[in-house]
């Protein structure tokens, strides 16, 4: 699992300061979700208490420093100085502020380059450019997040030793798929969608559920996928224009148990990426899954369950209730669905096949919402 909040105390405290100080107020936190998921993957706990301090003082540091840049530029791109804002001229003024100087954000993210490859003991000479790009999101209601040269440099991939990552087939550097995750889960926590059903959760089933917090299902999330290669190619290609991103319909991020039905749901932005059969708890015997909404409180591999009349080992799980209910694989089970669990249920967890929760384990993330409803 990647440590975003992990990347935002190491990239603050210097390991790519260009990119706060180069981009707008709320890049403390996404330029650290965006950069370097190798190198903080590895980092101890220790390094990342000492940095806390240093860190927060450079990103409130570099906030202020990009701020007025930013937002003038940010204003150029829904006036008639857009061009000028998207070229970085020097000349052009929003509300008596000057557009920042996209050549000399080149430059200086040039030098922070050089002193990373330095620093990783590799060769200075014949690197390539940092990408000339300004992309601007255009989120509406006057709300603006640009991508600059900083910004793509800190989603580009690196090698172990800290250098970056030079693709032989370009000869340029490669963007990160994790670290650009990253930067659009960290961008859509700033930019989140607007309204949501007032009249409780929508199942998939098409029951509205009243009694659960309609604000898990927003339209309006930005279609990553989408997303993702549209910047890729952005930032290669050195556009520098104002963009609307695509966005996704009818939700959020969560787990739906949906009792009645026996059916569970994952959905990730929206879409759905997990649809199975399951059974639930025992309802014969009072052991019925209780009904509420809850979050993945851990995940496990390989582990025995235990109870006062029972151990079963699971491959995969991730409880939802202290750590005595939760999802997890019944190897034990040729069958799922229907009504066996009114006689033949669980002690109260969600029991998925095992081929299902191969594929779900890996992407529900610790923390996700689970919705469990009858």
């Amino acid at each position: 699992m990647i440590n975003y909040r992990l990347w935002m105390a190491r990239l603050a405290a210097g390991t790519f300061a260009c990119a706060l100080a180069m981009s707008s107020a709320p890049v403390g936190t996404i330029a650290a979700q965006a950069a370097t998921a190798a190198a903080t993957q590895t980092a101890s706990t220790q390094q990342t208490a000492a940095s806390t301090a240093d860190a927060s003082a450079s990103a409130n540091a570099a906030a202020q420093t990009a701020s007025s840049a930013q937002a003038a530029a940010a204003a150029a791109a829904s006036s008639t100085d857009a061009d000028a804002a998207l070229t970085g001229s020097d000349s052009a003024d929003v509300e008596g502020e000057k557009i920042y100087d996209l050549q000399a954000e080149v430059n200086a993210v040039n030098a922070q380059i050089a002193a990373t490859e330095a620093a990783a003991g590799q060769s200075t000479e014949g690197l390539p450019s940092a990408p000339v790009c300004n992309v601007i999101y255009n989120f509406g209601g006057g709300r603006y997040y640009a991508v600059g040269p900083a910004m793509a440099m800190s989603m580009m991939r690196k090698n172990d030793d800290g250098s970056y990552y030079i693709d032989p087939t370009t000869h340029y550097y490669a963007l990160s798929a994790d670290a650009m995750k990253g930067f659009f889960a960290a961008l859509q926590d700033m930019f989140p969608p607007k309204g949501a059903s007032s009249k409780g959760f929508k199942a998939t089933s098409g029951r509205i559920i009243k009694t659960v917090d309609p604000k898990i299902q927003h339209d309006g999330y930005i279609d990553v996928d989408k997303e993702m290669d549209y910047l890729t190619k952005a930032i290669m290609l050195q556009k520098q224009e104002v963009h609307k991103p695509s966005t996704t319909k009818g939700g959020g991020t969560y787990i739906e148990v949906d009792m009645k039905t026996q059916m569970l749901y994952y959905y990730e932005n929206g879409r759905q990426k997990i649809k199975t059969s399951i059974v639930t708890g025992n309802t014969s015997r009072n052991m019925g899954t209780p009904e509420g909404v809850y979050t993945i409180l851990k995940k496990m591999t390989d582990t025995n369950l235990v109870g006062p009349d029972y151990v079963s080992h699971v491959n995969y799980w991730m409880p939802i209730v202290g750590n005595s209910i939760g999802i997890h694989d019944a190897t034990w089970r040729s069958k799922f669905g229907d009504s066996i669990y009114k006689t033949a249920g669980s002690h109260g967890c969600i029991n998925v096949p095992l081929s299902v929760m191969e594929k779900l384990y890996p992407m529900v993330a610790r923390g996700t919402t689970v919705v469990v409803f009858n």
